[in-house]
């Protein structure tokens, strides 16, 4: 992966948004685990910051095909 980016605050943000991301039930799709495990980073970005576009349009495509398989959110109670 590019030194531009600054390691250990790359994965403290990926630790906080697992941790809201079962905090409150939402649905992830870990593309940041996946290309850790296969150590794809250096392949996969177009740039420092960017996946190709052709990826990321084909994962939507297959979120929008299955989005019934999704899990809705934990009701969230807030106080106005």
């Amino acid at each position: 992966m590019n030194q531009i980016l600054n390691q250990d605050i790359f994965k403290l943000v990926d630790i906080l948004h697992k941790k809201l991301i079962k905090q409150y039930g939402f649905n992830i799709i870990d593309l940041n685990g996946y290309y850790l495990e296969k150590n794809l980073y250096d392949f996969i970005r177009r740039d420092e910051w960017h996946d190709f576009d052709f990826v990321m349009r084909k994962i939507g495509e297959k979120i929008a095909n299955n989005i019934e398989n999704f899990s809705f959110p934990k009701n969230i109670k807030y106080i106005k």
